[in-house]
């Protein structure tokens, strides 16, 4: 028994002289590499969190600086679509513009000679025959294939502008009379007023006739020429009654021109 103490007692010497210091600096040094591997993996992680906030901003203020190179975009796409759509609109008004006028210069163009216009009354059994005779002038560069006049007799206050009877009312088709009117011509045309004057006296100081020209051009298109006369009467003498009829006098042409479609 003794010699298996002193055995066991060498034995756990020479393993706490040699072997357990050797156990225990192996135990340190991995203590240290594992110590060193979770500092260097710390700093890893943080740098590896940096980048990855780095890379985050980045990221970040490219979509903005996406998202505002977008929205120029859109409003520079914007800007030049309404400028487009502005140029088209100005482009269409012009083609309007220069259709009218190229209609307008390309159209008959029907209006009374005011040196021609005169009236011719009558008396048959005592009542008045009143007749407007007048010529009608096609100053337009085309030809009218037919035409006729609307009238309306108007006994207008004494102050009134004749220039506000020039009417602008719908106006009837044309009836196929007339034949045609080349450019420059003229035709002769007479108004019978007897009906309308029947009633006119002296009285009566501002006469008006508001007369339209109705006409067709040769692609079949509708037009009028509105005009306005005003009566004047040839006699100054105070001592005619109020209430005579008048029987001398013409029309003169007063308005002509502005109204004409």
């Amino acid at each position: 028994m003794p010699d298996t103490e002193s055995e066991s007692d060498a034995a756990h010497k020479r393993y706490e002289q040699q072997e357990k210091p050797s156990l225990d600096r192996g135990i340190a040094y991995a203590t240290y590499a594992l110590a060193l591997s979770t500092f260097l993996l710390t700093i890893f992680t943080g740098l590896m969190w940096h980048a990855t906030y780095k890379l985050a901003k980045i990221g970040k203020a490219n979509a903005d600086q996406q998202a505002a190179d977008t929205r120029d975009a859109l409003a520079i796409s914007k800007s030049a679509s309404d400028a487009a759509k502005e140029a088209a609109d100005a482009a269409k008004q012009q083609i309007l513009i220069a259709s009218d006028e190229l209609h307008r210069s390309h159209r008959p163009w029907l209006t009374l000679a005011d040196q021609s216009i005169h009236c011719v009354f009558k008396i048959v059994d005592q009542k008045i025959s009143t007749t407007l005779s007048c010529d009608v002038i096609n100053g337009g560069s085309s030809i009218a294939k037919s035409y006729n006049n609307f009238f309306n007799l108007i006994v207008a206050p004494s102050d009134a502008d004749p220039r506000n009877y020039i009417t602008q009312t719908e106006l009837p088709d044309v009836p196929g009379f007339g034949g045609l009117l080349l450019p420059g011509a003229k035709r002769s045309i007479s108004i019978d007023l007897s009906q309308n004057w029947s009633h006119i006296t002296t009285s009566h100081v501002n006469l008006l006739i508001s007369l339209t020209l109705v006409y067709i051009d040769e692609f079949d298109k509708k037009h009028s020429t509105r005009h306005v006369l005003r009566f004047r009467t040839e006699s100054d003498d105070p001592g005619v009654s109020k209430k005579a009829k008048i029987v001398r006098g013409s029309f003169e042409l007063f308005g002509i021109g502005a109204h004409a479609d």
